[in-house]
């Protein structure tokens, strides 16, 4: 028997209710370090895409030149032969195509077998190859495989790239008679590009 005189105890229901704040509190606290986690990852995941766009933009993406009305011309040694040398005299007499690419570059290895042909079948227009900064063994290959044949200059430190404010690769310039730059086009060319600045050159 329970003395009618001892104390008596507290329900245990007002124990219970004293603990929910602080369960309610655990909570919260767990979902704002989850929230923080969260935000954290995406903006790593944000920051690594940004990167890898950035890194694109040098190799293949459709990036800007920065304008220039008439070609610098330009005197490199030849891919083939370095002994020789390829000319660009900045006042052609013929309309010009000028190809800036590297065996490096995967978009300039897919539009070459594509420039290759037009430089055969386009035989009012001049083209020459720009090879930037490349492994010469590398850009042999490439000149074979594409079926390239005009003529490929070596700019190994990027002088004529420097002159021409290119900011990425592919590039290539289409020169009216008399040296007057009449477009330039940054990024892969695919077919309907090429034969549209063809024919617009060649009605320049």
């Amino acid at each position: 028997m329970i003395p009618t005189d001892a104390p008596t105890p507290r329900p245990r229901r007002t124990a219970l209710l004293a603990l929910v704040p602080v369960a309610v509190l655990a909570v919260l606290v767990a979902v704002l370090v989850g929230t923080a986690r969260t935000d954290a990852s995406s903006a790593s995941s944000a920051s690594s895409a940004s990167s890898a766009s950035s890194g694109a933009a040098t190799a293949g993406a459709r990036t800007p030149t920065l304008p220039i009305s008439a070609a610098p011309a330009f005197t490199l040694a030849d891919v083939r032969d370095p002994a020789r040398t390829v000319a660009f005299d900045g006042h052609p007499t013929r309309p010009t195509v000028i190809n800036f690419f590297g065996a490096w570059c995967p978009p300039c290895r897919a539009e070459m077998p594509l420039l290759a042909e037009a430089a055969r079948t386009h035989t009012g227009i001049d083209f020459i190859g720009v090879d930037v900064q490349d492994v010469r063994s590398d850009a042999l290959a490439l000149i074979q495989q594409s079926g390239m044949g005009y003529a490929a200059g070596a700019d190994p430190d990027r002088d004529v790239v420097r002159g021409y404010r290119l900011r990425g690769f592919p590039t290539t310039v289409f020169v009216a008679p008399g040296g007057r730059v009449a477009a330039t086009h940054g990024g892969q060319l695919f077919k309907s590009d090429l034969g549209r600045l063809l024919d617009e050159l060649e009605a320049a």
